[in-house]
């Protein structure tokens, strides 16, 4: 019955003498080194295992014989006859005479080879995700932060330590703009992960943005264990985009020059009309006071008129300030439509549109979202002058303008469609992407699409581009913004 346990048990059982040799060996071990369990019996086991792990496993056994006490928890490997690189967790203990003294040593090894492969490669994922490059934060189902890498406190100027055991959002409370963690769990549990950028201040002072990606860890149920939250530090990033930007930007008015030269035109000839009437009739004695305040009130309007034109050009100009902030996208989209409006008159390219006074308020930049309708304004222009040259002129020119809410998806949608060829299939799915264009060498870098792809994206909302017979058609979802409670 004893020998029937000893063969049932999933160890590695055996006894050997002082020299090492094998006096017993049970099933299990006699399977591993690919023989009877008799044919074991009287070799020593430097011959059946390896004369390096003999030799080991002589001296332990030695301790073994001069101390008559046991070695546990003793983590040993060894090649097998395979040649695969096995590792057992071992306990010799001393086999005594009636006498008491040591007759063998008695060996029971568990294979714990698989065990060491998982801590192995747990260590592996464990470094990795230590010493990653961005924070990691690992939470519960229920939102409580269980692990934090070392990253994070590097980014955010946190002590990871105070971190633990609170809210997976606590740290990135007054974010800008400002985020609702609710719906980003929700998110993540619907599609998987949710992503976001928002900028943040350290305790020095210092601003910083980060792009933040959370995930869910669902178990063999499809019940989430864990969210994954990945963090970065997109400071430097949000640096170069902003300039990118900046340089589209200039860029767009280099090519609006010619039409701000003829908007300002329009009111210096006024004035100057209004200026030679005054003289001629100074000179003739007819000038009464009325008569010269109405045409100094004709000046001073179109002065002002100047001084609008002028003093938007360079708000647009300018380099805005990297922190978003509510704002009425239907002023943006009239003020886009202003500026090239006269210009596109003359070119007898109609721009019809459909805005109302007011519109929900999103999160953004306004002279980035004017920028980005510029330059859909711009590409409009240039398919439907393209599109002329190849049919005829006698074709419509026209670019549509609208604006709407949507109360129920809780978002804007800005259109802007043209008369022109429309998009080629081969086309429409790389225009957003950087340097890539249709135009003529020299007619532009193809960055305007990629730059206003990334600012709507920025703003949490979505740019797409539809073609059909009748034109292209270039649509701008946003997001409706939300006030900073904290703020």
């Amino acid at each position: 019955m004893l020998r029937l346990v000893i063969d049932t048990v999933p160890a590695l059982i055996s006894a050997t003498d002082g020299d090492s040799n094998f006096e017993f060996v049970n099933r299990k071990l006699a399977e591993t080194l690919r023989m009877a369990p008799e044919d074991a019996v009287g070799k020593s086991v430097g011959d059946l295992m390896g004369e390096a792990f003999g030799q080991r496993s002589g001296e332990i056994d030695k301790q073994v014989f001069e101390s008559g006490e046991t070695i546990a928890a003793v983590e040993v490997g060894f090649d097998d006859m395979s040649g695969d690189s096995r590792t057992f967790f071992t306990t010799r203990s001393p086999l005594r005479d009636q006498d008491g003294s040591v007759r063998n040593v008695v060996t029971v090894s568990l294979d714990i080879t698989e065990r060491v492969a998982a801590e192995r490669q747990l260590h592996k994922i464990s470094s990795a995700v230590e010493q990653s490059p961005h924070a990691v934060i690992i939470a519960g189902p229920d939102g409580t932060v269980e692990y934090v890498n070392s990253r994070f406190a590097e980014i955010t100027g946190l002590n990871a330590d105070d971190y633990l055991g609170g809210d997976l959002f606590a740290w990135s409370q007054g974010a800008k703009p400002p985020q609702d963690s609710e719906q980003i769990l929700r998110e993540a549990e619907d599609s998987g992960s949710a992503r976001r950028e928002f900028q943040l201040q350290r305790d020095d002072g210092s601003a910083y943005w980060c792009r933040e990606m959370t995930s869910v860890i669902r178990d063999d149920d499809n019940e989430v264990t864990h969210f994954l939250s990945i963090t970065e530090d997109i400071s430097e990033h949000k640096q170069v985009e902003a300039q990118l930007i900046q340089t589209s930007k200039l860029a767009t008015l280099g090519q609006m020059a010619a039409g701000m030269a003829h908007e300002l035109n329009q009111p210096l000839y006024i004035i100057r009309l209004a200026a030679d009437r005054c003289l001629m009739e100074m000179d003739a004695g007819t000038l009464d006071a009325e008569t010269e305040q109405e045409h100094f009130q004709i000046v001073s309007e179109q002065c002002q008129r100047m001084a609008d034109i002028i003093g938007h050009l360079r708000i647009f100009g300018r380099r805005d300030a990297l922190e978003p902030s509510l704002m009425d996208p239907a002023t943006c989209v009239r003020h886009a439509v202003d500026m090239v409006r006269e210009q596109y008159r003359l070119e007898n390219i109609e721009i019809v549109s459909d805005i109302p006074d007011h519109a929900h308020a999103v999160m953004g930049h306004p002279i980035r979202l004017e920028q980005v309708l510029v330059n859909l304004l711009g590409n409009a222009h240039d398919a439907i002058l393209d599109n002329a040259a190849d049919e005829g002129a006698s074709l419509k020119r026209r670019i549509s303008v609208t604006l709407a809410d949507n109360h129920d998806s809780n978002s804007t949608c800005i259109s802007v469609s043209d008369s022109g060829a429309g998009i080629s299939e081969d086309a429409i799915d790389s225009i957003f992407e950087p340097f890539f264009t249709t135009k003529d060498v020299g007619q532009g870098m193809g960055l305007g699409l990629s730059v206003s792809h990334s600012i709507i994206s920025e703003m949490g909302g979505e740019l797409t581009a539809e073609s059909s017979d009748a034109g292209a058609r270039f649509s701008i979802t946003l997001p409706h913004g939300v006030e900073d409670k904290d703020a």
